[in-house]
């Protein structure tokens, strides 16, 4: 229930409609109500990324680097995963969840991982002058094994069946 209450609170914040009302707020208020739980502890652990990156120029925060905001960012992924599916089933807001991006975290991995393997296909054409790269390209044995299943998702989705290759990645890979 106080979950629910904070959720729309923070509709009623944002503007938009709320089962809650100024009113109902104070009543709230009056009987000690916390609005944003972990808020605080958030934005410490947020100040302690943007110093991480201003200290080693990036954001891929290791364990052994500093194993306790590894794990918090981590959770942060787990619980934007969260906010894209049902955003009152997560503790992020979209305040949080617009400064880590403002701050440049990758928070979608897989996207990040496709788009880097995207371009050393790229660059492996601009060398080679085709994409078709060996099954066991021994210069880059990851770029490998994503082109063999960039191939089989490709081959789903023109069969019909369901792929993780979406028309979109297809376009970008005709590019």
């Amino acid at each position: 229930w106080v979950k629910r209450c904070q959720y729309q609170y923070k509709l009623y914040q944002e503007g938009k409609p709320s089962n809650l009302n100024a009113e109902k707020i104070q009543m709230l208020d009056d009987m000690g109500m916390v609005w944003k739980r972990r808020a605080d502890s958030w934005n410490d652990r947020f100040q302690d990324l943007v110093a991480f990156k201003e200290k080693h120029g990036h954001l891929n925060v290791s364990p052994e680097l500093d194993n306790s905001l590894s794990d918090w960012v981590r959770h942060q992924r787990t619980h934007w995963k969260k906010y894209l599916a049902d955003p009152m089933q997560s503790i992020l807001t979209l305040e949080q969840v617009t400064q880590l991006e403002s701050i440049g975290l990758e928070l979608n991995l897989r996207s990040s991982k496709w788009q880097q393997r995207l371009e050393e296909l790229r660059e492996f054409k601009r060398v080679h002058g085709h994409t078709m790269v060996p099954y066991k390209y021994p210069n880059n044995q990851q770029l490998s094994s994503w082109c063999t299943t960039q191939r089989r998702f490709y081959t789903r989705l023109k069969n019909g069946k369901s792929s993780l290759l979406t028309h979109e990645r297809v376009e970008e890979l005709k590019d």
